[in-house]
């Protein structure tokens, strides 16, 4: 406790003769100016990023959804799904091992390489959106 009291002591004989320093004039706007620079740099960034994010996430989905889409479209899961149009009586008389049939035959690697592109699509549009209304206040300024 003594030591927080001494160094209280000391800041404020530090301190105590900062009055009568002058600043000069345009201190306080070059401050100002300094700060919404970085600021606008930091947008700027930002928005550059999710420009990057959206652009190299429609052009994996596109990739993926014409490599992989195949794959999902040969899978059974289809003809399991058309088998519900065409015989529905059927279908709802064995419901339960219809469901458990689509499960298993879901093709879910092919899936997950197709959304997440498009997951990263929607995260980079997000952000640019949270970034372009930033972006544009400081660059008027």
């Amino acid at each position: 406790m003594g030591v927080l009291v001494n160094m209280n002591e000391k800041l404020s004989q530090l301190f105590k003769n900062t009055q009568d320093l002058e600043l000069s004039d345009g201190l306080e706007a070059f401050i100002l100016s300094e700060i919404g620079a970085i600021k606008r740099k930091s947008a700027q960034r930002k928005l550059a990023l999710s420009y990057a994010g959206i652009f190299g996430s429609v052009i994996a989905a596109t990739y993926f959804v014409v490599s992989f889409g195949g794959g999902i479209v040969e899978s059974e899961f289809f003809s399991l799904i058309s088998l519900a149009f065409s015989d529905l009586g059927i279908v709802l008389a064995n419901w339960k091992e219809f469901v458990y049939s689509l499960l298993e035959t879901f093709p879910v690697v092919y899936a997950a390489v197709i959304l997440a592109p498009i997951f990263t699509l929607l995260l980079s549009f997000n952000g640019y959106l949270n970034n372009h209304n930033h972006s544009r206040h400081y660059s008027a300024t």
